[in-house]
């Protein structure tokens, strides 16, 4: 998993995800995946807090499930996902 920025369209799909869901975090497929050998995907925690800044990291598809069962069931938090 690494860390990457936001681009602006992320940005903009991270607003969204803020006003109309209470999810705890998102996957994004983006133009990084499509063109990157891995195929990592975007993992954002949306927050609650309105700032502009969040956090952020890729993944490979293969860890998503494991992703989402560690936030899920509160197994591990975003910043110790975020951190392997």
């Amino acid at each position: 998993m690494a860390s990457s920025r936001m681009s602006g369209s992320s940005l903009i799909l991270l607003e969204h995800v803020r006003s109309h869901s209470e999810s705890e975090f998102c996957f994004v497929v983006d133009s990084h995946f499509v063109q990157q050998p891995q195929h990592r995907v975007r993992v954002i925690d949306p927050g609650d807090d309105g700032a502009v800044s969040t956090t952020t990291f890729r993944a490979v598809p293969s860890a998503l499930q494991l992703i989402e069962d560690s936030l899920s069931i509160a197994n591990m938090d975003f910043d110790e996902l975020r951190r392997r």
